[in-house]
């Protein structure tokens, strides 16, 4: 299947990381496989991070952003701001750089769950056990996957996962809650 999509964060954020003055930089990917989907995100914020160097990336994500701004703030809030988002200067040195990662990922065992389950308490402690499990296999995926990335292991990451039973119907569900039509699939893509 071809995908083009637009390139860029999925969610820029100023604020506070661990007490530390941060820039967040989001990432999100729908994929059938947690694999795939911890692969294409590391890749998409690699190629942030290769491209900071030129600003070219990053200063447009930056350019973006500040024509966005919350219109409750001081002059000096903005141009602390303004400046905490221009690279080079001292206030954008001072940033750490976070990426907020969510994976949505399919997996059968949430249909064995739902089929399973004699109540909502039952999904509950079943699920519990299932993402205990499922989170030391995620931890070991990226564990492997981050050695192939220099640049993205200078930086902070945190992984948000939800499995879902079908990424295809959330996808469709997605499409038809942002655009309030059904999606109706390509078969040629498909």
């Amino acid at each position: 299947m071809t995908q083009d999509q637009v390139k860029g964060a999925d969610g820029l954020y100023f604020g506070e990381y661990d007490t530390k003055q941060s820039l967040l930089i989001g990432e999100a990917k729908i994929e059938q496989s947690v694999t795939v989907a911890i692969t294409h995100a590391l890749d998409s914020i690699n190629r942030f991070h290769s491209s900071i160097s030129t600003g070219t990336n990053l200063d447009y994500e930056l350019l973006i952003s500040s024509t966005a701004l919350r219109n409750d703030m001081s002059i000096e809030q903005l141009d602390f701001l303004y400046r905490c988002l221009k690279i080079g200067t001292k206030e954008f040195r001072s940033n750490i750089i976070v990426h907020p990662i969510l994976i949505i990922f399919e997996d059968k065992k949430i249909n064995s769950i739902e089929e399973d389950c004699e109540d909502c308490d039952h999904a509950e402690r079943l699920m519990k056990t299932f993402l205990e499990q499922r989170i030391k296999l995620n931890i070991e995926n990226i564990k492997k996957k981050i050695a192939e990335y220099d640049k993205v292991r200078a930086v902070y990451l945190d992984f948000f996962f939800l499995p879902m039973s079908s990424v295809k119907d959330l996808r469709y569900d997605l499409y038809k809650s942002i655009h309030n039509v059904p999606y109706i699939p390509n078969p040629k893509k498909e």
